[in-house]
């Protein structure tokens, strides 16, 4: 059990976004533009529309809470990394701002930004930690826009999989539920489990951050009489265990042993 925290300020807190990287240009209408005007991804580039689709699209809606028009992200630096309200235009305005921000793979803000190796901080924290696998996505998408050629092979497609998921970010928009369901949807009992979110929310975390929380994580099991079947759960499998034993106590509807 940890005690419930509130977070103040709720339209920056969305600011909490997978991307840390800023660009772009709007009309007057807010439309999105493309940050380096005739800017398109080469010809030669072929695999690496499919590496954004399959690898990275997913993670561009936390993105966009903040870098669009008239968005948080609207600032000087931040319109560097501008996307639109069409999903459908994410790949070419990525890859302009890329252009823009004087290409590169590791040295890229699209990389340092997120993962907080850049010289100064991002507003919207440090979501992508160097070997998640948000990261490696990305860092992948960039070697197959540097270097075309090896775009598509099978070391660059392992290389977008490959990394845990304490990527996932803290918020969301389904109003419930935790990173470790999301987490083990798709996992086999064996997986550990990535750390728990919450857990990072310590006293200083939202220095100079553009999200500010009034209480901090607290773990209640600490007790050292709490084991077995109380303890943390540390794989997926503990936590389908977990989630069973509850659903009685839970759901009730008359089973034996509700509350």
């Amino acid at each position: 059990m940890n005690t419930p925290f509130k977070l103040i300020s709720s339209g920056l807190l969305l600011c909490l976004s997978l991307m840390a990287c800023e660009g772009g240009k709007y009309d007057g209408l807010g439309n999105a533009t493309s940050p380096a005007d005739g800017t398109t991804p080469p010809a030669s580039s072929s695999s690496a529309p499919e590496q954004f689709d399959q690898n990275v699209a997913g993670y561009m809606e936390f993105c966009r809470t903040c870098h669009v028009p008239q968005g948080v992200a609207d600032t000087e630096l931040g319109r560097r990394f501008m996307l639109s309200a069409d999903p459908n235009e994410d790949y070419e305005l990525t890859y302009a701002s890329w252009e823009l921000m004087l290409r590169g793979v590791d040295e890229s803000l699209l990389l340092t930004m997120p993962s907080g190796r850049a010289e100064r901080s991002h507003s919207g924290g440090e979501p992508w930690p160097e070997g998640s696998k948000a990261y490696n996505a990305m860092r992948a998408l960039l070697q197959c826009w540097e270097t075309p050629e090896q775009c598509g092979e099978s070391e660059t497609s392992d290389a977008a999989n490959s990394g845990d998921n304490n990527g996932l970010a803290l918020i969301g928009s389904k109003h419930g539920g935790h990173a470790w369901f999301d987490y083990c949807a798709t996992e086999a009992d064996s997986a550990v489990l990535p750390i728990d979110p919450r857990s990072l929310v310590q006293p200083g975390v939202d220095e100079g951050r553009a999200v500010i929380f009034n209480a901090y994580w607290k773990d209640c099991h600490v007790d050292a009489d709490l084991v077995g079947e109380f303890a943390h759960p540390a794989t997926c499998g503990d936590l389908r265990s977990s989630l069973e034993r509850g659903k009685t106590l839970m759901q009730g509807n008359g089973v034996l042993g509700q509350a």
